[in-house]
């Protein structure tokens, strides 16, 4: 049995694209209905906001789905895949936001006290509020018009992501470790 039809179109389309309102991070606005992602890696964090249809990916060794309304959230050089999860596959907003800007930020909510990464420990989250926020950051970052509005709903979006789901920083050994399990570093 396959899952009902939503309102969303079944065609394709992908934005990659930069801001000056966020000079570290790069975004997608993307909607996939057959595309899937090969295991692949990112230098940086990935903080998809699923608006339609669902995603699967594996991550960490288990099968993941992000609905929508819901966070999908890797951290930085963690292979991980990405696929549609119902029929009519999925929409998202996609930020990209480098180590050291995601780690700028929590410096400034710890005061400038931090150790290492901040880790995501929760790759598929509900949380409607900062998906909300999130979307609504993306959006204003794609139009362009307002920098300034664009660059603080970004940061205060960013920001409730580590405040409410940020884990203890990632310790430089553990992260160092993760280099042997980068696609590009295969034998």
């Amino acid at each position: 049995m396959t899952a009902p039809a939503t309102n969303i179109p079944h065609t394709e389309h992908a934005r990659f694209f930069r801001s000056p309102a966020l000079p570290d991070t790069e975004l997608l606005t993307a909607r996939y209905v057959t595309h899937s992602f090969a295991p692949h890696w990112h230098e940086g964090y990935v903080v998809g906001v699923i608006t339609a249809g669902a995603e699967g990916y594996r991550y960490r060794g288990a099968d993941h789905v992000a609905g929508a309304g819901w966070l999908a959230c890797i951290n930085p050089d963690e292979i991980h895949t990405g696929e549609r999860a119902v029929d009519e596959g999925w929409a998202y907003r996609v930020f990209y936001p480098s180590a050291g800007a995601l780690l700028g930020i929590a410096r400034e909510l710890r005061g400038g006290a931090m150790s290492g990464l901040p880790r995501l420990p929760h790759t598929s989250v509900r949380d409607v509020e900062l998906a909300r926020a999130l979307a609504h950051a993306h959006a204003l970052l794609e139009e362009g018009a307002d920098l300034l509005a664009a660059q603080s709903a970004a940061y205060q979006a960013l920001a409730m992501l580590l405040v409410r789901h940020a884990g203890e920083p990632a310790s430089p050994a553990s992260r160092a470790s993760l280099v042997g399990l980068r696609p590009d570093m295969a034998d």
